[in-house]
């Protein structure tokens, strides 16, 4: 517990600020440090990067021409850059901390549900598109390791 005097206006107040013992961070310590929570982003963020534009993204490029793939990649950056400082503020004005949690607050039990419907959906389609891509390098490796001929 800590414990600090401000001055407001003429009158001095007496701030106190307690802290919860038995808090438990996302990882079971009873605090995160700035390093692991840097560590923890970058690697979230990496592997979200690599795993959802290792095949997609050469594939638009290839379809859409340069131009319009760089044009296309930069509103995607924008709308996503928009949408996290959107979720942090509402995050940080609601004390509401997860998508189901902050979907409640704003649209009720049929927005909560349909939240949790689209995480679902992402997360199938993400495993779905490395699955394909394993398939892809497991194909190529076996016919590479095979004798000519192969199977």
């Amino acid at each position: 517990m800590s414990a600090e005097d401000v001055k407001k206006g003429s009158q001095a107040v007496r701030l106190v600020v307690e802290e919860d013992p038995a808090w438990l961070s996302a990882y079971g310590r009873t605090k995160d440090s700035r390093g692991h929570a840097l560590y923890s982003a970058i690697v979230t963020l990496t592997l979200a990067v690599l795993g959802s534009t290792i095949l997609p993204v050469p594939y638009a490029f290839s379809k859409m021409g340069v131009i319009a793939g760089v044009t296309t990649m930069m509103l995607v950056a924008f709308v996503n850059a928009s949408t996290c400082c959107m979720l942090i503020r509402a995050a940080a004005a609601t004390g509401r901390y997860t998508y189901e949690e902050l979907a409640y607050w704003a649209g009720g039990r049929k927005a909560k549900v349909l939240t949790q419907v689209s995480l679902i959906l992402l997360l199938y389609g993400t495993l779905c598109g490395g699955l394909a891509f394993l398939s892809d390098v497991a194909r190529i490796m076996v016919q590479k390791g095979l004798p000519q001929g192969g199977v």
